[in-house]
């Protein structure tokens, strides 16, 4: 026991005097016997063997059969010695080729900068691919809004076509009016520098002229976008007009913190509006004609600050462009405050006024449209039952509904036409009283809605019993008119009308109920025929004179109720 605990620390000091750290493990493959305490060079010889195989612990038969646990690692001693003799057989060349070494080599052979540069790499590539795509985006947004006034290409144009399929619409019934080869040359791009605003009240042929120019010309460099209240449902189909998707189709809008459309339809409408005028320039430059775009039913946005902002939107646009020539827009619109929010910033639009068809043209309309829905073919039972063979039948329809396009073809389809046209009357004259139904003895809830409607009759009423059209200086008298011919509408002045309703407020919602229409001279006058018919039975109808009266007096009381503070004294006892 004495031998092997001078042994021991003679190995440590050995370590020790060479400044290695040297560890010598008692792994269990170490088993020191009476032989080796007996003999201290056998000690050592056996602590050597051990410190050779420290980095392959030895393995012996285990005698239960069981795995045994490696033993400690040695650490610093043979790695010392192979890098010793690894230095120590370098020769001279092999050691001045490791001084030549530049700063790439360096650099290179480092993980970190090998990281660095291959993500710089990766970024480049990406930013590369991203710029790429953007411009490929932008090239294919332009082509793309490019081919939606390719020939052929419209939406309204192929539901023509349909119509025509189904024998629904024919060349027939499509009236040559007088303002439809003004329209066709507008819409074929013959009369650059302006443009044009379509006012004319509803169901008289505005859009059917417009379509059937289209169709003429095969939609070639037109777009055609029909008018929503809803600024997004108009946003979407403006973009279906010109094929574009308002940059929801762009991929690159993932990799953005804040989505491109998050500021509203308005600048939708304004990015659409840019692109068009590129395309409209690059079609100018190919074609030699200027683009088309119509626009339906304007009339049906709203009347308030953000309806107003759309129209001076496109306003804005129709007239930098058309003083270029590039393009041409077309607005349609059945009310009068349309025109007057666009008249205040008009350089170059002209109002095109589209009224009824006369006396001849209309019972031409009546007799083409019945032959073309029942074919008039003399052996059928069907056509010899027919309650129109007279002129006199079709002269009667047309001193009922007059010359309005949308009548003609919605009584001509009847079988009894006289019939259908005197139903239509009476229609149109229940719905006009219960919008401005008079209520004599109303009640105080209700004196607003009774002074729009007492003031509405008493506008109506001068209309209905006016002799001469236009003659604003005829007494107002108590009786009905002989029937006049529908063409010579009553009308009376913008001025005149607000004299006679006492009030300047009560014309724009009889505007937008079409009840009565203004046109581009600031004429009023009943919207339709058949509404004039109507209102010349609810005038002659016996005490009607003596409700309005009623109705006017009641509301004044009430108003004077209102005004009026009473003073009650009472004596005190």
């Amino acid at each position: 026991m004495r031998t092997l605990g001078l042994a021991i620390p003679r190995q440590l000091a050995a370590a020790r005097s060479s400044s290695r750290l040297c560890i010598i493990p008692l792994s269990p493959s170490l088993s020191i016997s009476r032989s080796l305490l007996a003999s201290p060079s056998s000690l050592r010889t056996s602590l050597n063997a051990q410190r050779n195989f420290s980095h392959t612990p030895a393995t012996h038969d285990n005698p239960f059969n069981q795995q045994p646990s490696p033993g400690p690692q040695v650490t610093g001693v043979g790695e010392y010695d192979t890098d010793k003799a690894k230095s120590k057989g370098k020769s001279d060349k092999e050691r001045e080729a490791e001084d030549k070494k530049t700063l790439i080599d360096v650099l290179s052979s480092n993980p970190a900068f090998a990281a660095v540069v291959s993500t710089l790499l990766g970024l480049s590539v990406i930013f590369a691919c991203g710029g790429a795509y953007l411009m490929w985006y932008k090239w294919s947004v332009l082509n793309k809004m490019e081919d939606a006034f390719r020939a052929g290409y419209d939406p309204a144009t192929e539901l023509a076509r349909m119509s025509d399929q189904t024998g629904l619409s024919d060349d027939d019934i499509h009236i040559n009016r007088p303002e439809k080869p003004i329209i066709k040359s507008i819409i074929e791009g013959n009369m650059p520098g302006k443009y044009y605003l379509l006012l004319g009240q509803k169901g008289t042929g505005k859009a059917t002229m417009i379509l059937d120019a289209m169709y003429e010309c095969n939609s070639d460099r037109i777009a055609y976008c029909e008018t929503h209240p809803d600024l997004e449902v108009f946003r979407l189909r403006i973009g279906k007009a010109l094929n574009y998707e308002f940059l929801e189709d762009f991929y690159g809008a993932l990799f953005q913190r804040r989505e491109p459309r998050d500021a509203g339809p308005l600048l939708d409408i304004e990015r659409a509006m840019s692109k068009l005028e590129k395309v409209a320039m690059r079609i100018r430059q190919k074609r030699g004609k200027p683009i088309v775009f119509v626009f339906n039913n304007l009339h049906l946005l709203n009347n308030d600050e953000t309806g107003v902002a759309v129209i001076h939107q496109l306003q804005q646009r129709a007239e930098a462009w058309a003083e270029c020539g590039i393009a041409t827009f077309v607005f349609a619109s059945d009310d009068y405050w349309v025109l007057d929010k666009l008249k205040k910033n008009a350089n170059r639009m002209k109002v095109l006024s589209v009224h009824d068809l006369q006396h001849d043209d209309s019972i031409r309309a009546m007799k083409r449209l019945r032959r073309t829905v029942y074919n008039y073919n003399i052996d059928d039972p069907l056509v010899r039952g027919l309650p129109d063979q007279g002129e006199s039948v079709y002269e009667e329809v047309y001193r009922l509904i007059g010359g309005r396009m949308s009548h003609i073809a919605h009584v001509s389809r009847e079988f009894d036409i006289l019939a259908a046209a005197q139903k239509l009357v009476e229609t149109e004259k229940a719905w006009l009283q219960s919008q401005i139904g008079l209520i004599p003895d109303m009640d105080d809830d209700v004196m607003d809605e009774q002074k729009w409607s007492s003031c509405s009759w008493a506008l109506l009423a001068y209309l209905a019993r006016q002799k001469t059209p236009g003659n604003e200086e005829e007494d107002d008298e108590k009786d009905i008119p002989d029937p006049i011919d529908p063409s010579l509408s009553p009308h009376v002045s913008y001025y005149k009308a607000r004299q006679l309703m006492t009030r300047t407020d009560f014309l724009e919602p009889l505007d937008r109920l079409n009840i009565v229409s203004m046109d581009v001279n600031h004429n009023v006058r009943m919207d339709s025929h058949v509404l004039l018919t109507a209102a010349r039975q609810v005038v002659s109808a016996a005490g009607f004179d003596d409700d309005l009266e009623a109705t006017m007096n009641r509301v004044s009381d009430i108003e004077w109720l209102g005004r009026t503070r009473r003073l009650v004294l009472t004596k005190s006892v």
